[in-house]
């Protein structure tokens, strides 16, 4: 069963999910965090998250695999990609692998809390 206030993010850079640990709690949301995409990809299953907030570049499993990999699975979770890089191409591809969203670094937090909230009330 999905738990309805748990998100997941996936990144390797500590600051980042830290960041973005305490901008979901300040929201009233469980932030469970993962430094790559095997680990993600373990929470994912066995936490089941509501949506997911996922880095592209990151050790032993990235993320367009990580993404890949959920998405055989489920379609349905909100998956949002942020990455910095800025490059078009590298959206797109996250678009035709079952991205929900494409966010660039640096976020910016009230553009992501908006993307949530739709995306939470479908």
């Amino acid at each position: 069963m999905i738990q309805k206030n748990l998100i997941l993010v996936v990144d390797d850079d500590p600051d980042s999910c830290q960041i973005l640990n305490d901008f979901f709690q300040s929201l009233n949301y469980r932030v469970q965090t993962a430094e790559d995409g095997q680990e993600g990809l373990q929470k994912f299953f066995d936490l089941k998250p509501c949506l997911v907030v996922l880095d592209v570049r990151m050790p032993i499993m990235d993320g367009y695999q990580m993404l890949k990999r959920i998405r055989e699975l489920d379609s349905a979770t909100p998956v949002i990609i942020v990455s910095a890089q800025s490059y078009l191409d590298g959206a797109d591809e996250c678009m035709k692998q079952g991205a929900t969203d494409v966010l660039h670094k640096p976020i910016e937090l009230d553009q992501l809390e908006k993307k949530v909230t739709r995306y939470l009330e479908k």
